[in-house]
């Protein structure tokens, strides 16, 4: 009788641990809310409720491929048109040493649980004698966005790089390109 009342105390000590493990959660991922000031990891896409807010999660994954030929003296635009929007990449003039064809590949990925703008440029590696902008609307990812970042994807590390933040004006942000490389704006 002592072995099994013991037996019985083993088996409700080890599910009551688990039912406070379930109703407590054990999961090793950081929620990230509005005051967060941790940089997130956007190569990662965690499983939890998605911030959607007011993105069109129907355009999720529909790539939008541009290329366009642009001039080393004279610079020119490549324009990224979505559905209903529109990105710009502007070379300066000079800012190449040759004419270039310039490849753009665009689409919207749920990155860190928010809808994030990813661009892919080509020619890889390619880098800009005066940098080049990327206007970028942010209405592809949150309308009422006041200040968006700039992260780029080293391979060297593995992971995503903060390059900087852009207040937005107009409903647009601007930030300078130096190099081609795989670029993820987010709010």
């Amino acid at each position: 009788m002592g072995r099994k009342l013991t037996s019985l105390r083993s088996m409700w000590i080890v599910v009551s641990l688990a039912a406070v493990l379930a109703i407590a959660g054990c999961s090793s991922e950081t929620p990230f809310g509005p005051d967060t000031q941790e940089t997130p990891d956007l190569a990662k896409q965690p499983v939890g409720v998605l911030d959607t807010r007011t993105a069109v999660l129907s355009d999720l994954n529909v790539a939008v491929d541009v290329a366009n030929i642009v001039s080393a003296s004279s610079g020119g635009v490549v324009a990224i048109q979505t559905s209903s929007i529109r990105h710009e990449f502007k070379v300066p003039a000079l800012g190449i040493k040759d004419d270039v064809n310039i490849t753009i590949c665009y689409k919207k990925e749920i990155l860190d649980r928010k809808v994030t703008g990813v661009f892919e440029f080509g020619p890889s590696g390619l880098v800009f004698d005066s940098p080049a902008t990327l206007e970028f609307d942010v209405a592809d990812i949150n309308p009422s966005a006041k200040l968006v970042k700039l992260h780029y994807y080293d391979p060297e590390v593995e992971d995503w790089v903060l390059q900087g933040y852009s207040r937005v004006i107009d409903g647009k942000a601007s930030f300078l390109i130096n190099h081609f490389s795989k670029y993820a704006i987010s709010d």
